[in-house]
């Protein structure tokens, strides 16, 4: 059954609106609601893959509606584009890209946003996702990864985004191929499984674009339907190909 959702802005305090859940993603605490009628001015979203380490943020939250009047605490940004790996609906092991911070992520900010020091969102604060970080460190999915989750529950109700199915790797630097993602492990079934690559082989680009850093290829792959079809380079062996492979996706429910 449904959850009912309602809302109330500190703008118009005396007024309740009813909302509408249109998805959610329960990997990543995500949902996205619709409320008519109501005049709110959304916060601005910055690229999250400017985000430098040491820059300063503010984490913002108010789960507690009206029993609580919100959170703010402050730091810095100590990693960017942090991989996180979870398991979906249906099994899936998938990678999440985080920034890691010293600003508290808790029950109190939680769902709430990180902004940096021109108010601009760049990212989502995930209480459920800093319980798996050890330190004491907050997770904070990245504003990019958001748009990317919400443009999918916008279109389709689910998270049903393309998925290479790489779950390990790093990025080398090679004397003849240049920057490029070596792959460790690989999620059967997934895009790069079926379309028969296996660990230690190399990714150098995909429709042209090189893998310059660790989320290159993950964000260019968020901007692909499931069902198209992209061309990949990769080195086996020291020897180059070239290979179609159709994307394939994974329900994020």
């Amino acid at each position: 059954e449904t959850a009912q959702v309602f809302i109330r802005t500190a703008l118009e305090i005396d007024n309740v609106y009813e909302a509408q859940i249109i998805g959610k993603d329960l990997s990543t605490a995500t949902a996205v609601i619709r409320v008519q009628d109501v005049s709110l001015k959304p916060p601005k979203f910055g690229d999250s893959n400017t985000a430098k380490v040491v820059q300063s943020v503010a984490a913002i939250g108010n789960p507690f509606g009206d029993r609580n009047t919100g959170t703010i605490t402050f730091g810095v940004i100590s990693t960017v584009n942090k991989v996180i790996n979870t398991i979906t609906e249906d099994n899936r092991e998938i990678k999440i890209f985080v920034l890691e911070t010293d600003a508290v992520v808790n029950k109190g900010t939680n769902g709430g946003v990180l902004v940096n020091m021109n108010g601009e969102v760049i990212g989502i604060n995930s209480f459920s996702l800093t319980q798996i970080f050890n330190g004491g460190f907050g997770a904070v999915i990245t504003a990019n990864e958001a748009r990317s989750i919400v443009r999918s529950i916008i279109n389709t109700g689910e998270v049903l985004v393309p998925y290479l199915g790489i779950v390990d790797g790093e990025m080398i630097n090679d004397e003849i191929i240049g920057k490029a993602y070596y792959i460790s492990r690989i999620t059967p079934e997934s895009t790069i499984d079926r379309a028969g690559f296996r660990p230690t082989d190399i990714i150098i680009s995909i429709d042209g674009v090189v893998a310059e850093t660790v989320t290159t290829l993950d964000d260019y792959i968020k901007t692909k339907k499931v069902g198209d079809i992209v061309r990949i380079r990769y080195q086996r062996s020291n020897t180059i190909f070239e290979l179609d492979a159709t994307l394939y996706g994974t329900t994020i429910d």
